[in-house]
């Protein structure tokens, strides 16, 4: 991974959009300017990838599999910005497991954003 960063480099890219953490790794160790986009990562924070959900800083941003509740908010919120108008988002949960943490975040950010979350329950035990 890390010659393949290199070889980014040196074609001038403007962005590296990449996932899963050891190819985030290979890019952070590689450049501190040019902007990452994670479109999977796990536990930004804790990797030092960013400085938190909040406030990423550095030249590192995007999604994670953050398992902590705050990250669904999150998600809620950057949906949001995809759209001039309130939306309408499904959340597909399993009914073994309704209880699944961030649901409340997700309501909150929702709500302050005008947006609808519709609940779908989908049993995945076949």
């Amino acid at each position: 991974m890390p010659r393949t960063v290199a070889e980014l480099l040196r074609l001038n890219v403007e962005v590296i959009v990449t996932g899963p953490n050891r190819f985030i790794d290979a890019a952070k160790e590689a450049t501190s300017t040019l902007p990452i986009v994670m479109v999977y990562g796990d536990d930004p924070v804790g990797r030092g990838y960013i400085s938190s959900l909040a406030r990423p800083g550095g030249n590192i941003t995007g999604l994670t599999w953050e398992s902590s509740a705050e990250i669904f908010g999150k998600h809620v919120e950057f949906l949001s910005e995809l759209s001039p108008q309130p939306m309408r988002i499904a959340v597909i949960v399993n009914p073994p497991s309704p209880n699944v943490p961030g649901l409340k975040e997700a309501d909150v950010a929702a709500k302050r954003r005008g947006i609808i979350l519709y609940y779908v329950q989908v049993d995945q035990r076949g």
